[in-house]
């Protein structure tokens, strides 16, 4: 992906990543990268990286202030988010960690996280937007070693 990219500390609140957006709207730098994707890269000593991005083209010129990241494959749980910006994506969160997380067969695999936009009505009340997430499945647990 092309991607601009910031540095956040995990006690932060989440409106700063908000406020990346607003700002990269408010400075025009959409005409390079429009935003399809919200890409949360693995955090490292309390702080981790946001990226803003769109898939790269080979060959194109990075501009500056822009970076090409190179995800990784994965195994990739996706979750469809149906509803307004930020606050339906911040639900889904929740329900990940709360919910789906502690009953799947999968664990989370430290990486990045990534969040799909399907345009520029975020406020929509249909508006479609993603989570994939990296996993990997859950071991089992030997249940006769502890008998």
């Amino acid at each position: 992906v092309l991607a601009m990219t910031r540095v956040f500390d995990e006690n932060e609140p989440k409106d700063e990543i908000h406020l990346f957006w607003k700002e990269f709207f408010e400075k025009g730098y959409d005409a390079v990268v429009c935003g399809w994707f919200g890409i949360c890269h693995e955090a490292l000593g309390g702080r981790f990286k946001y990226s803003i991005a769109d898939p790269y083209q080979e060959g194109t010129p990075v501009p500056d202030g822009f970076e090409k990241i190179s995800i990784p494959e994965a195994t990739w749980a996706m979750f469809t988010c149906i509803g307004p910006m930020p606050e339906t994506m911040h639900k889904m969160w929740q329900q990940i960690y709360t919910q789906w997380l502690p009953s799947s067969d999968y664990e989370i695999v430290p990486g990045y996280d990534v969040e799909y936009y399907s345009g520029p009505n975020t406020q929509d009340e249909d508006y479609l937007s993603e989570i994939w997430v990296p996993v990997k499945p859950r071991e089992k647990k030997d249940e006769t070693a502890t008998k």
